[in-house]
């Protein structure tokens, strides 16, 4: 195998990492995101004892969601400066 190819396939194995990586990061970034929406909506429901309707629950999402907004990537950089 020649130079060329080697570095061809560095660049191709570190693309298709570095798109696992961005959606794996997405996709715990999601999780995380559902994980507080449905405890803060399961606290409410439990304290009030009433049921929050669809709109209610996506607009505890959409403020989680808002709170959140820029902090993983925050946490990547602080990640990866800490190597």
């Amino acid at each position: 195998m020649n130079e060329q190819m080697v570095l061809e396939l560095q660049h191709y194995i570190s693309q298709v990492v570095g798109d696992h990586s961005a959606k794996m990061a997405m996709a715990l970034n999601n999780y995380v995101l559902d994980t507080a929406a449905s405890t803060a909506i399961y606290a409410i429901e439990k304290s009030t004892g009433n049921k929050l309707s669809n709109d209610e629950k996506d607009k505890i999402l959409a403020s989680i969601m808002t709170a959140m907004d820029g902090k993983l990537e925050s946490y990547i950089q602080q990640a990866y400066s800490a190597e």
